[in-house]
């Protein structure tokens, strides 16, 4: 059974509609995201906890709770628009990941610059006695 399907079999009464995708992960290599629509209130536990005793659910699964799901005219679940979406969300990250090493990598070298040139002037001060 398809997880989406298992979310709306599962917590029918909360759920309105749902998608699941495929996402990055670092251990796994890819995990599930569902994407819910409630028809009333509802945490991510609370569905996870339904769908675990009908599905088999695996650790990693995500769950974010959206306004609507795309579709395209006929009712088809436009999955690659989520995709699109969280490839952007996973690039972002990675780009901001890179940009916090290029700064730390910026200060250790301006630190250990730094350290060398006391080491250096404490040698220096030193060999003078």
């Amino acid at each position: 059974m398809d997880f989406s399907v298992g979310i709306r079999a599962a917590v029918a009464p909360a759920v309105a509609d749902a998608a699941v995708i495929a996402i990055p992960d670092e251990d796994a290599g890819e995990i599930p995201k569902a994407f819910v629509v409630l028809k009333s209130p509802a945490t991510a536990d609370e569905l996870m906890a339904h769908v675990a005793g009908r599905l088999a659910v695996q650790e990693g699964r995500r769950v974010e709770f959206v306004d609507q799901i795309p579709k395209s005219p006929s009712g088809k679940i436009l999955r690659r628009v989520r995709r699109d979406r969280e490839k952007t969300i996973h690039r972002e990250a990675v780009k901001q990941v890179f940009s916090y090493l290029t700064v730390a990598l910026r200060i250790d070298v301006q630190l250990r610059t730094t350290v060398a040139a006391a080491v250096s002037s404490t040698r220096t001060r030193i060999r003078k006695r």
